[in-house]
This record gives C-alpha cells, sequence and structure tokens, in this order.
C-alpha cells in the first residue's frame, strides 16, 4: 500500500501550487460566470429567449406578415367609395351640392370623410408597406434578442458554461459553512486556543500520556503574514496526563505546543472540509487536522503526519480505520480534503487527488482541530516547529 501511494502521489496528485491555481482559476470563473448570470443584460434575454421562442409569439409575428391592404377593411371602404363615387345621386350632389338626404350621397360623405382620417391613412400605409413586420413589438424583441445573443455578456456566460458546466454544477452544489484565511492579527474568535476538555472540564491544560508536549493556550500560537502557526517548543510545563488505566495524572512536561479548535463555534456532519497548511518534518513531532466531539470518540483524524509518515482515521464506539499513507513528504504546502458523505461514508484527499476511502463514518456533527505534538526526543537544535495554516473552508451539500 505505501508502494502504491508514492507512485499515486509522485505520478498522479498534482502539486499543491498547480492543484490551487486550477481552485483559483475554477473560482475567478465561477465568480465571472455568477456575475454575468445576474446581469441585467443577460436576464434580458433570457426573457427575450423564453418570448421568442413560444408558439404565440411566431403565430403573431406570422400574422402580421400574412396581412394584405386588399381584401382588408379598408380596401373594402376604398373600393365602395369608388363604386359610390360613380353612383347618379352622388354625380349629382357632386355636381350641384344638392340631394344631401340620399342615402347614398351620406354613405359616400362618410366614406370620404373615414378615407381622410389619420387613422384610416396610417392604416392603409401601414397594410401597403411590405415591411411593416419591423414595425411590429415581436419583430423589434425578435431583433433585440438577436442582438443580445451576440453581445460579449452572453457569449462570454456561454463559453463559460460550456468550459465548465460539470464544474459549477458541482461547485453551486454546495454551501460554504466555514471559512478563515488567517488574514487578520490576532485571529478570528471562531477559534479557541485550548483543548475542549480543558476549557469545559478540567480547567487546566492536558495531553495524553504517551506524549510529551503540553498544549498552552495561545502561546504556542503565531499569527503573521496570512498564516496560523502552531509552534512546539522545547520548554518544561506542568498539566495532567490522560492514561487510559489511570485516568488523569499530574506531569511535567519538556516541550509545549499549541492547538486551536471550534468546540463553542462550528461543529458539522457531512460535507466537505478542506485546508492548505505547510508541514514541517523534524522526526518524533507530529501535526494533524482533526475533527473531535464531547468524548474522546468518535474522532476523525484528517491528516496527522509523523517521522515522513501519513495517517488517515476514523473512530467511533463500534468500529475504527487507521491507514498509514508512507510517504516521505517535502517542507512545502499540501491541500488535505475530507469528503464525508452521508451514504459511502470518508474519502480523504490530498491536492485534489483520492488517497483512502471507509465506510466507518461517525454519527454526530464533529468540531475541527490542528495540533501538533511530540511524541518522543527531539534534538534541540531542531526546534522549534510548525504546522503552518493558510486557510480552512467547510461546505455542505445544498
Amino acid at each position: 500500500m505505501i508502494n502504491f501511494f508514492r507512485s499515486l502521489f509522485g505520478a498522479s496528485i498534482p502539486s499543491t501550487r498547480k492543484y490551487e491555481a486550477r481552485l483559483n482559476d475554477i473560482e475567478q470563473a465561477y465568480a465571472c460566470f455568477v456575475e454575468l448570470e445576474n446581469s441585467t443584460e443577460y436576464k434580458r434575454y433570457l426573457e427575450l429567449r423564453n418570448t421568442t421562442s413560444s408558439p404565440d409569439f411566431s403565430r403573431k409575428l406570422n400574422e402580421i406578415k400574412r396581412l394584405s391592404y386588399k381584401g382588408s377593411p379598408e380596401w373594402s371602404a376604398k373600393q365602395k367609395y369608388k363604386r359610390l363615387k360613380k353612383n347618379k345621386d352622388v354625380k349629382g350632389y357632386l355636381k350641384t351640392s344638392e340631394g344631401e338626404t340620399s342615402t347614398f350621397v351620406k354613405e359616400y360623405l362618410a366614406l370620404e370623410a373615414l378615407l381622410k382620417t389619420e387613422e384610416f391613412v396610417q392604416r392603409k400605409n401601414y397594410l401597403t408597406d411590405k415591411n411593416r413586420h419591423k414595425l411590429s413589438e415581436q419583430y423589434q424583441q425578435l431583433e433585440e434578442y438577436q442582438q443580445l445573443s451576440k453581445s460579449k455578456t452572453v457569449t462570454d456566460y456561454t463559453k463559460l458554461k460550456k468550459r465548465y458546466e460539470k464544474t459549477f454544477a458541482e461547485r453551486d452544489s454546495w454551501d460554504i459553512t466555514f471559512e478563515e484565511n488567517f488574514a487578520l492579527s490576532p485571529f478570528s474568535k471562531q477559534w479557541s486556543t485550548s483543548p475542549y476538555w480543558t476549557e469545559h472540564f478540567l480547567k487546566m491544560p492536558y495531553s495524553q500520556a504517551a506524549e510529551k508536549q503540553l498544549p498552552t493556550d495561545g502561546t504556542n500560537l503565531e499569527s503573521q503574514g496570512g498564516l496560523l502557526s502552531v509552534v512546539t517548543r522545547k520548554e518544561e510545563a506542568n498539566g495532567l496526563a490522560w492514561d487510559s488505566k489511570f485516568g488523569f495524572i499530574p506531569k511535567t512536561f519538556g516541550y509545549t505546543s499549541g492547538i486551536v479548535n471550534t468546540p463553542k463555534t462550528f461543529r458539522q456532519q457531512y460535507g466537505r472540509f478542506v485546508t492548505k497548511v505547510r508541514l514541517s518534518r523534524a522526526k518524533n513531532i507530529y501535526h494533524a487536522f482533526w475533527m473531535g466531539a464531547e468524548k474522546m470518540l468518535p474522532h476523525i483524524t484528517i491528516f496527522k503526519v509523523e517521522n515522513g509518515k501519513m495517517q488517515a482515521a476514523s473512530y467511533t464506539e463500534a468500529n475504527k480505520t487507521e491507514k498509514q499513507l508512507g510517504y516521505k513528504i517535502k517542507e512545502d504546502f499540501y491541500i488535505f480534503e475530507l469528503i464525508w458523505n452521508q451514504t459511502t461514508g470518508l474519502s480523504w484527499l490530498i491536492n485534489g487527488k483520492k488517497v483512502y476511502s471507509t465506510a466507518i463514518s461517525p454519527d454526530m456533527p464533529l468540531y475541527l482541530a490542528f495540533s501538533s505534538g511530540v511524541t518522543d526526543d527531539v534534538p534541540e537544535n531542531e526546534l522549534p516547529q510548525r504546522l503552518s495554516i493558510e486557510w480552512v473552508r467547510c461546505y455542505q451539500k445544498k
């Protein structure tokens, strides 16, 4: 399995720089896509597309094109006027201006007045105009729609949608639920700087009996340059050690380190949990990103790196799984991700490449935690060591 993972990482898993550049490209393209989609111009394009594609729209436009002056009420009125003009009574009236009481003369005069009205003239001109359909609302809408379909807004939107359709659909299926970029110093109040049990039960720091470090309440954290670093140092500190046989016992620790976690502000069950971190590789020091609960279990290790070995793990009351993914890391940034699916369980990814999965899944929301520790003596010249966190993002399926 170790050789398999090494070959995967070396051959198939992209570099952090390339993977993050790809993520950033997608985010920028998605932001542009959303902006275009919400623009007034694109919304008008969609409105016209729906209007012009309807059967009723085509029917109305075709009716306008089929209109003819011949056979129209206006044409019939003109023809009747011409016939009446030849009538004996009308001819007499036109010569003498007498005989207005004649039915034929009355009708003639009424038609003559009608033919001179502006409304009649405009209607006649409209019906005799071969390009009259271009004056219609439907034609104007069609023209506007065709122009918009060639506009930069619509063409850019179409290109982005075609290129990233599946990617955007996946991106849009998630809501971001937690985000931290560590741009502020001190960092945000989303994080607690002591272990959950320290704050809520023991009221003093503790560590596991097998470990040699004591987590301090913030003094081993550095926030600068957009990074939050958990710093492990060589120094004595007094606290409690948890021993599964004897419980909590007093202990003098030879090292100090730190922790940041979210038990008071953020917990989640299912979703995506992603972070970008830089790991050091000093011997006997581990760095970890994990998820915890009220008790020791359940617990998920999103990553734990010690002596060049990466571990993924999930522990519940009923089951556990631990997987050592042996890879000699560089002192560089990596993007670790856990996908927690309600149906399929847990999947671990490094720089976008899935490296392990299991169906063993906790049954409750868990909080986030970053910590470092010491499992055996470390040469003083190799300390301090840092786990540096650039950002954290969590998502939940819509």
